[in-house]
């Protein structure tokens, strides 16, 4: 069955913020325009007033971010006590969705932002449109159970068959997998049948404001094998 879904943390309230969409915009640019290099802009809560107190109403707060240049295979990601994630591309050199390390830097800022905070733990991808290569999607992701995606994470780097002397090593041997099952045209239905049992969900934004998301779940009998359902905001 399937089921209308609220986001379990409001991405829209993240993502439609006047001064973090025209990181996005600016990045989906460089998507159009077939960037060779990562780009990113992470997301800093900072609080309104001079000092941080002990109200962490998410109201009471600012948003802070910078637009960063990477490499052709990563960009600068920041994780600590009020950095909530951030919006990044790939090259046409990446995997074609959110990649391993990708998952692994959501755990990261999970794991190391204010527990009052942990909610708003979002991260973005903008991905060039196969069919309208001019109009690049954005996708989010998010954490539903995060004792279960830590324990899927963990196996997937304790695995014999990714094995390597380095951590970093050992993400790259999954992101290599990840290349060869990737489903250019439906990258989507790829993601969910890799990462669709990791305690995360994925949402796409279904206008340019980031007003409008829809979860996207696996549904054998629909298009492209692939449900998508709009999500309420309160």
């Amino acid at each position: 069955m399937y089921y209308l879904v609220e986001f379990r943390v409001n991405v829209m309230k993240l993502a439609n913020l006047q001064n973090i969409k025209p990181y996005v915009d600016s990045i989906k640019v460089k998507e159009i325009n077939n960037t060779v290099k990562e780009w990113s802009a992470c997301f800093k809560k900072t609080n309104s007033g001079n000092t941080f107190g002990s109200d962490l109403n998410p109201q009471s707060f600012n948003y802070s971010n910078t637009l960063y240049e990477g490499t052709e295979n990563d960009s600068p990601f920041f994780a600590g006590q009020w950095w909530i994630g951030s919006v990044h591309c790939h090259t046409f050199k990446s995997v074609g969705l959110f990649s391993f390390g990708d998952l692994k830097a959501l755990s990261l800022a999970y794991e190391n932002v204010n527990i009052s905070l942990q909610n708003d733990v979002t991260l973005m991808l903008i991905k060039q449109n196969p069919y309208n290569p001019i109009k690049p999607d954005v996708y989010a992701i998010k954490i539903d159970d995060f004792a279960l995606f830590k324990a899927k994470l963990d196996a997937d780097m304790a695995n014999s068959e990714y094995a390597a002397p380095t951590e970093q090593e050992i993400v790259m041997n999954i992101n290599a997998e990840l290349t060869n099952i990737w489903d250019d045209v439906e990258p989507r239905k790829s993601f969910l049948q890799r990462f669709g049992s990791y305690g995360i969900s994925l949402y796409e934004a279904d206008n340019d404001d980031l007003t409008e998301w829809s979860r996207l779940k696996i549904a054998p009998m629909a298009p492209g094998g692939i449900y998508s359902k709009p999500c309420l905001f309160q």
